[in-house]
């Protein structure tokens, strides 16, 4: 059992589904991300304090960040800019996001390789 503040406990926390098909497949996935703007560059950093740690160059005016974030992960995850949305936090570094049409094994895999 790892407690390092870059690792969650068990297994992957900043990840779950939220809405499934008829055959229990994941539809829809929520993302609970911890934002950092005006970096060097956009990169995933990796899992911290139950959040993926996520940063961008643009700075956080007038939503800069949010479309940063939002196109980012949109092409990332290979899905459609529209599929992924902020559900919380618009105004804070933590953030909510619900991401359209992708399993959590795919966004596991996209965000922690």
């Amino acid at each position: 059992m790892t407690t390092s503040r870059n690792r969650p406990e068990n297994g992957s926390r900043f990840c779950t589904p939220v809405e499934k098909s008829a055959k229990g497949e994941s539809r829809a996935v929520s993302l609970n991300v911890r934002l950092v703007p005006r970096s060097s560059k956009n990169e995933v950093v990796g899992p911290y304090n139950g959040t993926i740690k996520i940063k961008v160059q643009s700075p956080p005016v007038e939503g800069a960040a949010n479309a940063a974030l939002t196109t980012f992960l949109a092409k990332l995850l290979k899905c459609p800019k529209p599929s992924v949305t902020i559900l919380s936090g618009h105004k804070s570094k933590e953030k909510r996001l619900k991401i359209v049409g992708i399993s959590v094994e795919e966004v596991e895999a996209a965000l922690l390789k």
